[in-house]
């Protein structure tokens, strides 16, 4: 289950733009799953940490804060 997200991650690997982070955070924002994992296992957070994108990393960390404490 490779999602967009797991793409823009992948691409950053080679080509990182202010652009491609805002992208990435629309999609978050559109409600795109960080969680779902792609066929290695893997979601979003795996990726980024293998591909040591701090900037990404963190992104991801605040939308698991955001998450965890907005109400259901």
């Amino acid at each position: 289950n490779t999602t967009v997200l797991h793409l823009l991650v992948q691409q950053f690997e080679f080509k990182s733009n202010e652009a491609t982070y805002q992208i990435f955070q629309e999609l978050l924002r559109a409600g795109a799953d960080p969680a779902i994992q792609e066929e290695r296992g893997k979601n979003v957070l795996h990726l980024a940490i293998e591909y040591k994108n701090e900037k990404l990393i963190n992104i991801l960390l605040q939308k698991l804060r955001e998450t965890r404490t907005s109400p259901n």
